[in-house]
């Protein structure tokens, strides 16, 4: 099993989705704030293949633009505001470069769950870009785990860049998820927490393999799973760190 510390078991989903406008400098340095150490981002790339850190397909849902992200070049991302559709307190906050948030976690000595989101056909485009740019940070391989729910973005990454950790994320239960974990080399499988149960989590458990689970906003909710023996858990109010650390 791999040696990554979840210390403490809480990931700020996004940044923090509940506290901030998701996957933005402000939401990380508030999950700073909160005191966990790890976070986790989407990546994907633009027109002009910078790589950026931003969620969805498309920019409507989180941002004053319109379509879809990878229609865009970084430049014209730029002129987008990206925090006051969550609130005024964030006006202009701006969709942020892969290696700027890199840099920010390197500096306060964090640690980055990584899902990949390419956009169909842009798998291997993503990897080589996502590569060159760790080749210009200071964070340290073992505060990194990459994840995506994209078997072909995995694949690739396995393949360029066989160092780093991976894990397979599932948003329905795979009956051959061993399987997929052994061939990827996978060091972790991340789970929708409303589809495990304690049977499940041992069988993963027992095949050396972690277990990390989302989106879990409960403290009850996140204090039984982690009873089960859940390794680390998503959630978008990283606070949840320091009610279980107090417990």
């Amino acid at each position: 099993m791999s040696s990554i510390c979840f210390n403490p078991p809480i990931i700020a989903h996004r940044g923090g989705a509940g506290c901030a406008p998701e996957n933005t400098l402000a939401a990380f340095a508030n999950a700073k704030t909160c005191g966990v150490t790890w976070v986790e981002f989407d990546v994907q790339i633009t027109a002009d293949k910078q790589v950026v850190v931003f969620h969805d397909e498309t920019l409507d849902r989180t941002s004053n633009g319109t379509g879809k992200l990878v229609d865009y070049s970084y430049t014209d991302l730029l002129t987008l505001d990206v925090g006051s559709w969550f609130s005024s307190e964030f006006n202009n906050e701006r969709i942020p470069l892969f290696r700027e948030v890199m840099q920010f976690l390197a500096k306060e000595n964090m640690a980055a769950n990584i899902e990949l989101k390419p956009q169909r056909g842009q798998e291997e485009a993503l990897i080589i870009e996502v590569i060159k740019e760790l080749q210009q940070v200071a964070l340290v391989q073992s505060r990194m785990l990459f994840s995506s729910f994209s078997i072909p973005a995995l694949q690739c990454l396995r393949h360029y860049a066989p160092q780093y950790w991976l894990g397979l994320l599932m948003d329905k239960w795979l009956d051959n998820w061993y399987e997929l974990c052994q061939t990827l080399q996978c060091v972790s499988i991340h789970v929708n927490h409303q589809l495990l149960d304690l049977y499940r989590v041992q069988s993963i458990k027992e095949r050396e393999k972690m277990v990390l689970c989302y989106t879990v906003n409960s403290l009850q909710r996140a204090e039984e799973l982690l009873a089960w023996g859940i390794d680390a858990i998503f959630s978008d109010y990283p606070e949840l760190a320091q009610k279980i650390l107090r417990k």
